[in-house]
């Protein structure tokens, strides 16, 4: 008997070992589920000390009310000879803290077939294995930069919300000028920048909205009930906070402004269909100009802008062929004396009734099927023309700007078109104007071209300048003669605080590098007057002076 005893308190000293030694958390209960051992992780894991949860019902203690039924059915059932789905498996449960809050627990309970710890119960808190997962499931479902849904997440809620016969609206948002920032600040300010664009979708949207970054600085929101109409408004919404939030970067503001295309969500209608038309609305945003919004709510839209597109660019090439561009020109004058110092060429096209066609008309498509280098050739040839008549006539003609795209800068003919053409006239007449965008999404490129013009003589002018909201970091590498400051800034320079300093800066920096400055879109007397007052050169606009024939600005032709 005292050989039994002594056996006993042994089990009970290795037992308790075992327990206190154990990693999981251990209970044990009787068959009527009293606890009767309670170990030292189950006690921090639950919050309950050892002694206050011995002789415990153990589902009351550590359950959920709303399992408790369903517990105490599984063990009853198991007592019954019955498979319970619990004794002798693993299963994932919800524990109850002393604090009242629930956790994720793996539990598994093991039948030893004696009173009084007949049930041994192992907990292990799977908190963090379930945080992990979530975040492996965020991971999937986000945009890791942003927070913001991906692309897959958005096209599947697109592909329910189609399915499901939801009526509402897809609006796709693309940043005009992105590249630039992140090619001339670097991809720190290219991540804050779509970081403050994220900020500005989520303050503008409501909670059952969708909004996803599906692109590089592509963005898409899901508009559930919201017809067309009215999303046009948001878009709106959104552009006016974005120009009235400038993103500091440093202690320099930059402007951030976006495409936008909006497309219906039509019931049953495949998602590609959709993002197909929001894509082609959001393409007429940016054809139009930029920074506004499109509405595309017809399903044979998008075929009929291809379409479109297509007739463009074949009447371009008739009328290149058949000799039927027509140069405009625009003075560009003195700010003090309002002496003509040179003139804009601006490409026109015979429309075959006497008229012609203005940029908007052919443009998109010269872009498109890849028609504006030859379009940019033959400006140059008939800029050229256009000063050998002018020598032949007597007549003293102004510096002439002549307009190159950006893909003109690589373009191999046209530069050839340039030397040709130049030789046999005064190349020093001649300023050619790039872009900034232009110039600054290929600066070697842009370079190495400025550097042939300088030495056939030719000057060179960096159109749309403070555009790209970096133009003072990169401007010392181009060898430029003139800067145009974008008109956009120039424009609102009489009411916007943040636009004078631009063109104020803008014009310090021509200043100290020996470059001349021009102000565009100077459309009024009041703005001439502001303009002056920043000492700027040279001013161009409709107060100056209407694009015409450039046989007529150039005293060629009667008007």
């Amino acid at each position: 008997m005292h050989e039994d005893c002594g056996r006993d308190d042994g089990d009970a000293a290795s037992t308790h070992a075992i327990l206190t030694g154990a990693l999981d958390g251990v209970a044990a209960c009787s068959a009527d589920g009293r606890i009767t051992e309670f170990n030292p992780v189950a006690q921090s894991m639950y919050g309950w000390g050892r002694e206050e949860a011995l002789g415990r019902d153990l589902v009351e203690l550590l359950m959920p009310a709303a399992d408790r039924d369903a517990k105490r059915r599984a063990i009853g059932a198991h007592l019954a000879g019955e498979d319970s789905g619990l004794v002798g498996h693993r299963v994932d449960v919800l524990g109850l803290r002393r604090s009242g809050e629930l956790f994720p627990l793996e539990l598994s309970v093991i039948d030893l077939g004696r009173d009084p710890g007949r049930f041994v119960i192992f907990m292990r808190d799977v908190s963090e294995r379930h945080r992990a997962e979530q975040r492996l499931r965020e991971l999937a479902e986000l945009d890791g930069l942003t927070g913001l849904a991906n692309r897959a997440t958005f096209t599947g809620a697109l592909a329910v919300a189609c399915s499901a016969e939801e009526r509402g609206s897809v609006m796709l948002l693309d940043l005009d000028s992105f590249k630039l920032v992140n090619d001339t600040l670097g991809h720190r300010a290219g991540d804050e920048c779509l970081h403050h664009v994220a900020d500005v979708l989520r303050s503008r949207t409501r909670q059952g909205d969708l909004v996803a970054r599906v692109g590089g600085d592509e963005f898409a929101v899901l508009l559930p009930t919201i017809p067309p109409a009215a999303a046009r408004r948001i878009g709106q919404d959104l552009l006016r906070l974005l120009r009235e939030r400038p993103l500091v970067l440093g202690s320099r503001p930059v402007r951030v402004s976006a495409s936008i295309g909006i497309a219906a969500l039509s019931p049953g209608e495949p998602p590609e269909e959709v993002l197909h038309r929001a894509d082609a609305a959001m393409y007429q945003a940016k054809q139009a100009g930029r920074d506004r919004v499109a509405v595309f709510s017809d399903v044979a839209g998008a075929a009929r802008i291809t379409s479109a597109h297509a007739g463009q660019a074949q009447r371009l090439r008739n009328v290149l062929a058949d000799d039927g561009l027509v140069l405009w020109a625009q003075p560009i004058v003195e700010a003090r004396t309002g002496a003509v110092r040179c003139v804009e060429l601006l490409a026109r096209l015979a429309d075959g009734g006497g008229g012609v066609l203005m940029p908007a008309a052919f443009l998109p498509a010269a872009e498109r099927f890849d028609l504006v280098q030859r379009l940019d050739a033959q400006v140059v040839t008939a800029a050229a023309a256009l000063l050998r008549r002018a020598d032949a006539a007597g007549v003293a003609a102004p510096l002439l700007h002549v307009n190159l795209s950006g893909r003109s800068l690589s373009d191999d003919g046209v530069l050839e078109t340039i030397e040709e053409q130049l030789g046999n006239v005064d190349a020093a007449h001649f300023v050619f104007e790039v872009t900034e965008t232009a110039a600054v999404t290929q600066l070697d490129t842009a370079v190495r071209f400025a550097r042939r013009l300088a030495a056939m003589g030719c000057g060179l002018a960096l159109d749309d300048f403070g555009a790209g909201y970096a133009s003072f970091t990169y401007l010392k590498h181009l060898p430029v003669q003139l800067v145009k400051i974008d008109g956009e800034f120039v424009r609102g320079i009489l009411t916007d605080r943040l636009d004078r300093a631009v063109v104020r800066a803008a014009v310090s920096v021509a200043m100290d590098m020996g470059y001349l400055t021009v102000a565009e879109y100077v459309e009024n007397a009041e703005l001439l007057a502001e303009v002056r007052g920043f000492e700027v050169d040279l001013v161009q606009g409709f107060h100056l002076g209407r694009p015409q024939r450039a046989e007529v600005v150039l005293g060629l032709e009667p008007a």
